[in-house]
């Protein structure tokens, strides 16, 4: 893949928002090329570099079938996760549009159509129990999921963390991150999202 900047690509590493810029995520993906799965050592398409960077960061990168094992989730409930999370990020989605073009002949297609999660809804008349609870604010997403990590690390398995997001794309980007990441969202009423901590 060769990375190729159309104008309306930004140059700085973030974007104002705070969150990676489409310059940032290309060039991280020239940095890979050629990449191998750190799991299984399968070569990597620069889709799956993306699906990696967008589930675990910018480490080691590793094939969606490794990336589903290390979270305890099937490979088709993780891609279908991380293609909603990369729909709804311009970085991603620009970066992802620009390795379609890159790699015609890859096997894997555009990102999914944006589906609403079952666990947003109205406001219940009883709060879900919690054991946890912590107000984001105003924090955007790409500010808020590195804490929202931490706060979920904090938890033992099966107990619920009520978040206070005010972002106002926390009801698609708190559902999609619950499905990249394996926790469950119990429910959601924008500003507030019940998330249960995953199984270890």
């Amino acid at each position: 893949m060769h990375a190729r900047f159309p104008d309306n690509f930004s140059e700085s590493a973030e974007e104002p928002d705070g969150k990676e810029s489409p310059a940032l995520l290309l060039n991280w993906l020239e940095q890979q090329i050629p990449a191998r799965c750190a799991g299984c050592s399968k070569p990597l398409c620069g889709h799956e570099l993306l699906h990696s960077r967008a589930g675990a960061g910018a480490v080691p990168p590793r094939c969606t079938s490794c990336l589903a094992v290390s979270l305890r989730l099937d490979s088709a409930t993780l891609r279908q996760n991380l293609d909603a999370y990369i729909r709804r990020r311009h970085c991603y989605r620009a970066a992802w549009e620009q390795v379609s073009a890159d790699e015609p002949a890859c096997r894997f297609v555009g990102p999914a159509e944006k589906q609403t999660p079952a666990a947003v809804g109205a406001r219940l008349d009883t709060e879900p129990t919690h054991h946890s609870d912590w107000d984001a604010g105003d924090l955007g997403c790409g500010d808020l999921l590195l804490p929202l990590r931490g706060k979920m690390r904090a938890l033992s398995p099966g107990e619920i963390l009520k978040l206070t997001a005010r972002d106002p794309s926390a009801p698609e980007d708190i559902p999609a991150w619950c499905g990249v990441t394996g926790h469950q969202l119990i429910h959601a009423a924008h500003p507030a999202y019940w998330i249960s901590r995953r199984d270890d």
